[in-house]
């Protein structure tokens, strides 16, 4: 996914009810899958990156970021409203807490997918996170490990059941909470 990310530095992540004030708010491109593919590009990967934003100034800002960082952005479809956005509290101790909108992600469909799968060759690793939705994830993992890539699922957020994709996918990265959620064990939060 490709968002735009309002980070604000809170002295405590809100409770319930709470109003705090921010001590800055930070403005930038993210999105955790466009974050991750930065990354590998700039570690010298060749990169395609998949993702849907909207018509506006963002979207413009997330293609020009991503033709910046010598990545493919081929794929990236231009919808009509706004880009995905999320909202990031971060304490001092780094605790976060994060809220975000996936329209854009979840219009992307499984037609869109399965052609830009159709340009991979065995060896090949697909990347996903959670901000698709579920029969897309689906499709997607399950065609690519048919068809010998590497799968690798961030499936945060976790805003349905797994059971039947986990097993498509061949490394699986979550925190304590997305583990315990996946898991149904919950005993093991917070334990060092």
């Amino acid at each position: 996914n490709a968002a735009v990310d309002f980070l604000y530095e809170v002295p405590h992540l809100p409770r319930p009810g709470e109003t705090l004030l921010s001590r800055c708010e930070t403005r930038d491109l993210g999105g955790k899958g466009l974050n991750q593919a930065i990354a590998a590009a700039r570690a010298g990967a060749n990169i395609s990156f998949w993702s849907a934003v909207g018509d506006d100034g963002p979207g413009q800002q997330i293609r020009e970021r991503v033709a910046a960082e010598n990545i493919d952005g081929a794929a990236i479809l231009q919808r009509r409203g706004d880009t995905d956005r999320s909202m990031i509290f971060v304490d001092p101790t780094g605790e976060n807490i994060i809220v975000s909108t996936c329209v854009m992600a979840r219009s992307l469909e499984w037609a869109d997918a399965r052609r830009l799968l159709d340009t991979t060759a065995p060896g090949d690793l697909l990347l996903m996170q959670g901000n698709l939705c579920r029969d897309v994830t689906a499709q997607c993992l399950k065609a690519a490990s048919a068809r010998g890539l590497h799968t690798v699922l961030n499936p945060a957020p976790i805003d349905f059941d797994y059971a039947d994709i986990l097993p498509a996918a061949g490394t699986v990265i979550v925190n304590e909470i997305e583990s315990a959620t996946l898991s149904g064990r919950t005993d093991q939060i917070g334990r060092a």
